[in-house]
């Protein structure tokens, strides 16, 4: 199973492969349109160059898009790594109270000998 973060990555690859042949497009569009002398012509090259510029900003909009979740996301990802580490902390914090209130000793870590 791919997980998120792969998957997300490999999304922005594409919309970046995407923008980048499309900017090539946009280019050689505006190109023909400036060389052409038909009125004509130009209208449709034009039309075609306006297309295209708003497919290429879309396809960079994704991406950022993309890129802000995947962010949002391994934000997320930290706080409840830390929220959850806290509140060990905290039980265990509490436990050792509880013990030592018992009177009774806190047993020691095997892995630390």
């Amino acid at each position: 199973m791919v997980d998120e973060p792969d998957k997300t990555l490999r999304r922005r690859q594409r919309l970046a492969e995407i923008a980048e042949r499309g900017l090539e497009d946009v280019q050689k569009l505006h190109d023909r349109a400036l060389a052409t002398d038909d009125p004509a012509e130009f209208e449709r090259l034009t039309a075609a160059f306006c297309r295209a510029g708003d497919a290429v900003r879309g396809a960079i909009e994704q991406s950022m898009r993309l890129e802000r979740q995947q962010r949002r996301l391994e934000r997320d990802r930290r706080l409840r790594e830390a929220l959850r580490a806290e509140a060990r902390r905290k039980a265990e914090a509490a436990m050792r109270a509880r013990v030592a209130a018992a009177g009774a000793p806190w047993p020691e870590d095997p892995s630390r000998h």
